[in-house]
């Protein structure tokens, strides 16, 4: 999951907190790095609202992104809540039946307005799984080479192991609810 917003970096904290604050009946976005525009807050502003291109900063940033990955199409679906969101998610190979949109009373529809209209806590609770199916699926030789040989397993360290355990994970989910509790009394 990676956040997308053609607001200028000097915004960073706004928009984290922003997107931490979002819930429908309970349900929260999930954590993620947020892209931002490396620009000023002027020229992003301009470049969103006078000019009304946001997609030019969304659809560069989506094909670098892109560009980091050996596999032809690493995107699987893209959410947004603007016509020029489709215009960007398009841009860069995602089907038009994966590309979703939330709207202002938190609806969530197709893009090509194709049949399926939910709700995200529905969405999460009941569609998930027929949208999102599980990633398992067998690699070809030209992809199990890019897992052989990439940055990650050359600098990584043989008796590194991830001392992760559900309970810290449960402590880091109640720790990350609390933030977002406080964050919406403010």
């Amino acid at each position: 999951m990676v956040y997308l917003s053609s607001r200028a970096i000097g915004q960073s904290h706004t928009t984290k907190q922003y997107l931490k604050s979002i819930a429908q009946d309970s349900k929260q976005l999930p954590d993620g790095p947020v892209l931002l525009s490396p620009t000023s807050v002027l020229i992003a502003f301009r470049r969103e609202v006078i000019e009304r291109r946001p997609e030019e900063f969304k659809i560069a940033a989506l094909t670098d992104l892109k560009k980091l990955f050996p596999v032809k199409q690493p995107f699987f679906a893209g959410f947004g809540n603007r016509e020029t969101d489709v215009t960007s998610y398009r841009a860069v190979g995602i089907m038009p039946a994966r590309i979703l949109i939330i709207d202002p009373s938190g609806r969530v529809r197709r893009s090509d307005s194709v049949g399926y209209v939910s709700s995200y806590s529905s969405m999460a609770t009941e569609t998930v799984d027929y949208l999102f199916p599980p990633l398992m699926r067998r690699l070809d030789d030209y992809e199990r080479s890019f897992q052989a040989f990439s940055a990650f397993t050359h600098w990584k360290s043989v008796n590194e192991q991830s001392g992760l355990t559900d309970a810290d994970i449960e402590a880091y989910e109640t720790k990350r609810k609390q933030s977002v509790e406080k964050a919406k009394k403010k």
